[in-house]
């Protein structure tokens, strides 16, 4: 029998073949943000712009604005120094702040970055210590 035959190896490169296809749109997204030729609905950051805006609020003093949806959006597109064709608002409770402010203080991408390093590799071991 073939090294194909154990379910166990064909997982294992499936599992490689689709980490390495992450990789190279997440990196893809890198450079074209990066590069100033954002792609207008480009998920790269939008996601943690929100967190990283009320973040930026409740620092500055703008803890009434963050749960008013068109004040929270307007803050968030100077942040990301775009306009987004959807409407995207802080629906989180008051508690999230706690977690997202500190990172408010950085630079956007390097709280980005930051960000993105500190969940995935909270993710990574999370799969640790679920997997034998």
């Amino acid at each position: 029998m073939g090294k194909w035959s154990k379910a166990e190896n064909r997982l294992a490169v499936y599992s490689a073949v689709f980490f390495l296809l992450f990789v190279f749109i997440f990196c893809y997204y890198v450079a074209a943000d990066a590069s100033g030729k954002q792609i207008v609905a480009s998920p790269f950051g939008v996601d943690f712009g929100v967190y990283y805006t009320a973040g930026k609020m409740a620092t500055t003093g703008a803890v009434n604005s963050i749960y008013d949806a068109s004040a929270h959006h307007a803050a968030l597109e100077e942040v990301l120094g775009r306009k987004l064709p959807f409407m995207l608002s802080w629906v989180y409770p008051p508690m999230f702040l706690l977690t997202v402010a500190p990172f408010s203080f950085l630079p956007y991408h390097l709280a980005l970055a930051l960000w993105l390093i500190i969940t995935f590799a909270l993710a990574f071991f999370a799969v640790y210590l679920l997997v034998p």
